[in-house]
């Protein structure tokens, strides 16, 4: 059988704010975080890289340190969140539950890099369905989480304790099926689906949230879309990988095992995935460091030297005689407009 590939980590606010809470009810978080390779002052940090899987077995630590088999469905009321990013502002600003959820599914790949949403409606109900984006089922915990942070959000936009008409999740039936229906309310939990999802009376989907905010929302939609924009897609591995090279090219061109060392990937898995894709580690970087490099020459006032910095080399010699190689004219000539290397 092919191995299972990993996915790869992807930076979040969740888990910092989990450890918090762990190490606030007694649980030792020390061995926690050196086994998933996370930094010691993990806790503390704002937001930490993690992949799906890893978060399984964060949670599911836990849930046995404090003893809750539950505790994936108890965290999204058990954490505190002191502000909101965009996604999620456009979302809490939405005049009823069904904007606000359209927009989750519109928006979600800037606050859930590993989940991918939609939304399908009936004449009966309204349903929010999650997967994770690399096409894997998902555990038991990460699932669990997902919907129950979906139904947490319901309840406290709307301010009313709205119960689902029915719930699936993608992994296998755990033991505390009935603790799991009455969690969310509904006798309808089935396990072992293509993805997870939730089901909402069209009464209750149509239900106005509290705070309705329409100058808000005009002006978080607008960031959103702008951030959208600027955001490579969460799924594709190559963009992600990309988007990292390029953020790292002003100190230098990253080395495969420093990538594979922030996404949290053996240096064998990111190469083998990029080569899945058709491509390899140093052609990509090629490409990065041409893209960054023409961005920058767009601009007069950018000196050469700081061109040559931001495409990720020493010196400008060097970056001189990779443009040449590229395009076979100098920077400089292509600056001034005398060749356009992109006809």
């Amino acid at each position: 059988m092919p191995r299972s590939v990993k996915a790869a980590a992807a930076s979040t606010r969740v888990v910092p704010r989990v450890l918090r809470l762990f190490a606030e009810r007694g649980v030792a978080i020390a061995p926690l975080i050196a086994a998933l390779g996370l930094p010691r002052q993990a806790a503390s940090a704002a937001e930490l890289a993690l992949a799906p899987e890893d978060f399984e077995r964060l949670i599911a630590a836990g849930a046995r340190a404090l003893a809750d088999p539950l505790l994936a469905l108890h965290l999204p009321e058990l954490l505190e969140w002191p502000s909101y990013n965009v996604g999620e502002l456009v979302a809490r600003a939405s005049p009823t539950l069904r904007a606000a959820f359209q927009r989750v599914v519109r928006y979600a790949s800037l606050f859930y890099a590993h989940l991918s949403f939609g939304c399908e409606e009936s004449a009966q109900e309204f349903v929010l369905t999650q997967r994770l984006r690399n096409g894997a089922p998902g555990g038991r915990y990460g699932n669990e989480y997902g919907l129950a942070t979906t139904l947490f959000h319901a309840r406290s936009l709307s301010g009313v304790a709205v119960q689902p008409r029915r719930v699936f999740f993608a992994h296998a039936a755990p033991p505390e099926l009935e603790a799991i229906r009455a969690h969310f309310g509904t006798r309808d939990v089935s396990f072992e689906r293509g993805e997870n999802g939730i089901a909402f009376a069209l009464s209750d989907i149509d239900r106005p949230t509290l705070a309705p905010d329409a100058r808000l929302l005009a002006t978080a939609e607008q960031l959103a879309e702008r951030a959208l924009a600027d955001a490579p897609p969460a799924h594709d591995f190559v963009a992600l990988l990309a988007a990292q090279m390029r953020a790292a090219l002003p100190d230098g061109a990253p080395s495969a095992s420093a990538l594979s060392r922030q996404l949290r990937l053996g240096t064998r898995t990111l190469r083998r995935r990029l080569e899945a894709h058709g491509t390899s580690y140093q052609a990509l970087l090629e490409r990065v460091r041409q893209e960054a490099a023409l961005a920058a020459l767009r601009d007069p006032h950018v000196p050469l030297s700081e061109v040559a910095r931001r495409a990720g080399f020493a010196d400008q010699a060097a970056f001189s005689r990779a443009f040449r190689r590229w395009h076979g004219v100098a920077p400089g000539a292509y600056r001034r407009g005398l060749v356009d290397p992109t006809e």
